[in-house]
């Protein structure tokens, strides 16, 4: 993986006609798309895989989502999306994805993901298995916490 300061690139994608909305610009939807894909490249590279899921049966669970518009993005711009680790628990990570254009920043997605038990049938908060929390600690120890300064954050933790 390709870093720039302490934010790595976790995906790359040249957004097609079919992300742009009625105003003529890559809009929720097409966003919203992007950097869900860049939260499934996040998890298979911390091992939260189809194997882990079906072995386990546990997964990662959005819990709260916040997209930030901050630039116009038009059809056939080349998007890297890249991502720090701002908080990290035994139980849930906190990230911040940061779509450029290679000059400016174009978006920002924030989220908090919990790992759940659902062996159960009812999915239940557990800790993250060891080794996918080795994964996200050494992710975090490798990429830092600190946020760019352009994007403002928008979920609040609790300590």
């Amino acid at each position: 993986m390709e870093q720039q300061g302490t934010a790595q690139v976790i995906y790359e994608v040249v957004p097609g006609e079919d992300m742009v909305d009625a105003n003529g610009h890559v809009g929720d939807v097409g966003l919203a798309r992007i950097f869900a894909q860049a939260e499934t490249h996040f998890l298979a590279q911390v091992e939260v895989d189809a194997e882990y899921r079906q072995v386990t049966n546990c997964s990662v669970y959005t819990a709260e989502t916040r997209i930030a518009y901050l630039s116009e993005l038009k059809a056939g711009t080349k998007v890297v999306v890249r991502f720090n680790i701002l908080d990290l628990s035994n139980t849930a990570v906190h990230l911040l994805f940061t779509a450029t254009d290679g000059a400016r920043i174009l978006a920002t997605h924030e989220c908090v993901m919990l790992h759940v038990d659902r062996s159960g049938g009812v999915p239940v908060v557990r800790p993250f298995g060891r080794y996918v929390l080795a994964n996200l600690v050494h992710l975090r120890s490798a990429t830092g916490s600190p946020a760019p300064q352009q994007a403002p954050l928008g979920i609040r933790r609790n300590s």
